[in-house]
C-alpha cells in the first residue's frame, strides 16, 4: 500500500484524521497482511477533500479487479458484504433506469457540446462496452480495462475517452494520462465519473468500494 501523509489534491499537511479500518473484502483479495495500526481517513479542510492515509498499489488494485463481477468474486463479496447481490442484479439487468439514465444523460451531454465521435476508447466499463456501444451506436467502441485481457490500443484513432472510474483507483487513472494522450487525436474530450461510499460503523469508518 501507497502511505499518504500530505493532501493528494493540494499538498497541505493541515489535516484533520479519525480511525479507520479496511474493509475485509479488500484485504483478502488485495492478500493485505500487513497490520496497520496508524490506517485512518483523512481529511483536508482546504479542499473540502477525504481520503485515506493508505492508498492501494497498482498491484493491488490490478488483484482486486481481477475477474471482477466472476462467479468467484461475487461469491467471496456477498458473503463478506451481503448487499452486494443487490448491486449484481443491478448490473446484470441493462434494462435498469439507473443505466439508461447513464446513457441519456452522457448523450445529452454530447450533443451539448456537439460531439459525435466515430472512434470510442471505453476505460474501465464493462467487459462488452455496452452502456457505451449504445451511447455511440454508429461509432466504432474499443474497450480497455484492468480487470479482463483486454484489446491492444490502437495508436492515435480516438476521438473519445470515456473513463469510469472510483476514488481508490483514482491515482492509476492519472498515472496513466499518457496512455490516453499517446491513443487519442489532439481534440480528445475526457468524461470522468467518481463515485464514493463511505460506510461508518461507530467510530470506525470502512472504506467501501464499488
Amino acid at each position: 500500500m501507497i502511505k499518504e501523509e500530505k493532501c493528494i489534491i493540494c499538498g497541505s499537511g493541515d489535516l484533520t484524521s479519525v480511525s479507520a479500518a479496511i474493509a475485509p473484502f479488500i484485504r483478502i483479495r488485495c492478500e493485505i497482511d500487513e497490520v496497520l495500526p496508524d490506517f485512518r481517513r483523512l481529511y483536508c479542510p482546504a479542499c473540502d477533500f477525504s481520503f485515506f492515509n493508505y492508498r492501494l498499489s497498482v498491484e493491488e488494485v490490478s488483484s482486486l479487479y481481477k475477474g471482477y463481477r466472476s462467479k468467484e468474486y461475487n461469491e467471496l463479496r456477498t458473503e463478506l458484504e451481503p448487499d452486494w447481490i443487490s448491486t449484481c442484479r443491478s448490473f446484470a439487468d441493462r434494462s435498469n433506469s439507473s443505466h439508461i439514465a447513464r446513457v441519456n444523460q452522457l448523450v445529452s451531454i454530447l450533443k451539448e457540446w456537439e460531439i459525435f465521435p466515430s472512434m470510442v476508447l471505453d476505460y474501465g466499463g464493462e467487459e462488452d462496452a455496452w452502456l457505451t456501444r449504445g451511447a455511440f451506436p454508429d461509432a466504432k467502441v474499443q474497450n480497455f480495462d484492468i480487470s479482463y485481457k483486454s484489446e491492444q490500443l490502437d495508436a492515435n484513432v480516438f476521438d473519445l475517452v470515456v473513463a469510469h472510474t472510483c476514488l481508490n483507483t483514482f491515482h492509476i487513472q492519472l498515472s496513466l494520462s499518457k496512455k490516453y494522450r499517446n491513443t487519442s487525436h489532439r481534440a480528445v474530450t475526457f468524461t470522468l465519473k467518481l463515485r464514493l461510499r463511505v460506510e461508518t460503523l461507530g467510530q470506525h469508518q470502512l472504506m467501501g468500494i464499488h
